[in-house]
């Protein structure tokens, strides 16, 4: 699934949806300074924790593109053929990196978000960097945390309206992802997605436009909110 961030985007179950529009849309935001370089932002994070919302609303705000694994997946095997495993998961995101790579060679200044991957494993991460580095693009890292509470009750919530592409997100998935998580060591933006969308978007704004371009030292920035590590 492709979802270019115009105007509207499609409500969000996972935080409020009232918070989704209260930052004015900024259609030139996404094209940065240094921005002749093609940007890859990738969003990582346990299942319920908001990635996808906070993608779409990021994506409205930059004018970006959306790229979502969970929707490819359902797009190209019908419901007999999904079986949810690493490597029908990996050829998934395969197909969503030649679409990235697609859009950004007929437009390099567009931001491509890719969504609905845990970038939990270490090797899903070096094949991101080498996807970055094959198209000459910024790769940013936005992982999106919250309180497990919270986010099982959007899971649960998501599964009572069927609003989610993948069958198989639930609490038993959010546990073993959790305890099968491997520590994401590369610099990135750790936004807590308990707090209101505009605020969360507002920080993915300030971290994409103060690093693109920048030469890669990573640094922790304290701030009221937490610690961000920044890939500056």
């Amino acid at each position: 699934m492709i979802v270019r961030g115009t105007s509207a985007s499609t409500p969000s179950s996972e935080l409020p949806s009232s918070e989704l529009h209260e930052s004015p849309t900024d259609h030139h935001a996404g094209r940065f300074a240094a921005g002749k370089r093609p940007m890859i932002v990738a969003m990582a994070g346990l299942p319920g924790v908001g990635k996808s919302t906070v993608a779409r609303a990021l994506a409205t705000r930059l004018g970006a593109v959306v790229l979502d694994k969970d929707h490819i997946r359902a797009g190209l095997f019908p419901p007999s053929q999904v079986d949810y495993s690493r490597e029908q998961g990996d050829f998934c995101l395969d197909v969503m990196y030649r679409t990235a790579g697609w859009i950004l060679s007929r437009d390099p200044s567009i931001v491509v978000i890719l969504d609905g991957c845990t970038y939990a494993h270490a090797y899903r991460i070096s094949t991101l960097r080498r996807l970055a580095a094959d198209l000459g693009a910024a790769l940013r890292l936005i992982e999106c945390v919250c309180d497990e509470e919270i986010a099982l009750a959007r899971i649960d919530d998501d599964r009572a309206a069927g609003r989610h592409p993948a069958a198989n997100r639930d609490a038993t998935l959010y546990r073993e992802s959790r305890s099968g998580a491997e520590p994401i060591t590369s610099p990135r933006l750790l936004v807590d997605t308990g707090r209101p969308v505009r605020d969360c978007v507002a920080d993915c704004v300030a971290y994409l436009a103060g690093t693109a371009g920048a030469p890669a030292r990573s640094h922790v920035i304290e701030s009221g909110e937490g610690h961000f590590l920044y890939d500056e």
